[in-house]
């Protein structure tokens, strides 16, 4: 992990140490604000185009306003890239291969009326040991959190600042000592685990809930559809439920900072990993590609 402990605050470079928020920041208070998980991989961001395109469609939707400088993904680019420069100095290293947290938040005022709109940043960055993404060779053992179920609602496909449920449902994983699990939506069908979505091998055609059923929209969702096409894989977005998790020959997990990570078994259920590693494969190549 990295030793540099600094920020970019509305875009100036500060220590975290000296860096804090006030009681009444909204997103402490209302979980009013929004966040994008980026990986660097040796300096480069090819999924950057994704993240900021979900990012600016959360900002609408949630009527968040930041300064017009602010916007596009040239502005982005050029933040996270002085951060990890600014690292990479400072840590005399010779790659940059970064987890970086945006996150946007509406500024202080009001209850749960806010009195602006304008909205503030902070980017975050850790340093990661690998230039790409690593194979999880022991596989995962996951079951199912049905305490706390889902919304099938369009703030469900964003990654909001309010993230209870993902909580709780990390608690009874840790209480369990499962590597991950589930959570259902309110029709009780699959929506996504603790922290990515999930794919399903069934009858020899990938499955993955459709975003009506309360899955973050995620961005390694979208590149692991466009992969398995391009393989002539067959993919179908659509509702998944507890019995195709128990016919399914393969399952396998996506998010932004692990690329795939193949699930072992699920209640007795064991699972193969020959199609998911195959599209492991294609993906480390997909982030070798020349960015344009």
């Amino acid at each position: 992990m990295s030793k540099i402990e600094s920020i970019i605050y509305n875009g100036q470079i500060v220590r975290k140490k000296d860096f804090s928020l006030g009681v009444d920041n909204r997103a402490f208070r209302y979980g009013d604000g929004l966040f994008e998980t980026v990986r660097m991989f040796d300096g480069k961001l090819p999924f950057l185009e994704q993240h900021i395109h979900r990012l600016e469609k959360g900002l609408k939707f949630l009527q968040l306003e930041l300064s017009k400088s602010s916007l596009g993904i040239d502005f982005w680019r050029y933040e996270i890239g002085r951060l990890a420069k600014y690292y990479h100095q400072k840590e005399s290293s010779k790659y940059q291969n970064y987890r970086i947290r945006l996150s946007v938040f509406r500024n202080t005022g009001g209850f749960y009326s806010p009195q602006t709109n304008e909205a503030s940043y902070v980017i975050e960055m850790s340093a990661l040991d690998s230039s790409e993404f690593q194979w999880n060779k022991k596989g995962k053992k996951i079951s199912i959190y049905d305490k706390v179920r889902l919304n099938n609602g369009k703030l469900s496909n964003l990654k909001t600042s309010n993230a209870l449920p993902y909580v709780l449902a990390g608690l009874y994983n840790q209480q369990r000592e499962f590597d991950d699990c589930l959570l259902l939506n309110n029709e009780g069908n699959i929506a996504e685990s603790i922290h990515s979505n999930v794919f399903l091998l069934v009858n020899n055609r990938l499955i993955t809930p459709d975003l009506k059923q309360g899955c973050t929209s995620g961005t390694m969702r979208k590149t692991i559809i466009n992969v398995a096409k391009s393989m002539d894989i067959k993919v179908k977005e659509k509702a998944c439920s507890i019995k195709d998790l128990k016919r399914a020959s393969e399952v396998f997990l996506t998010n932004s900072i692990n690329g795939i990570q193949w699930v072992k078994s699920y209640e007795g259920y064991s699972y193969d990993n020959s199609i998911s590693k195959k599209l492991f494969k294609q993906l480390n190549e997909v982030i070798k590609q020349p960015i344009h």
